[in-house]
């Protein structure tokens, strides 16, 4: 009795329908928004917390260059 009515039917394509083509769009834009969002507090991060001991002042540079004071930024 079903297969009186597969001629009704519209052929099934590989193609997904809408809600499963916005719901894969609603994913990638939350996933994007996440990372955004994760890059953003690594970066507020890096500039709130200080240095490690003894690790600031860079690797290369010499003595006398990692010996010189630079003025802090106030952020008030």
């Amino acid at each position: 009795m079903d297969d009186a009515f597969d001629d009704l039917l519209p052929p099934r394509t590989s193609r997904p329908s809408l809600p499963e083509r916005l719901d894969a769009w609603t994913y990638l834009l939350f996933k994007g928004i996440v990372l955004v969002l994760l890059f953003a507090l690594l970066g507020w991060l890096a500039v709130v917390l200080p240095p490690p001991e003894g690790k600031g002042g860079g690797g290369r540079r010499s003595s006398k260059a990692s010996s010189t004071v630079l003025p802090r930024i106030a952020w008030h």
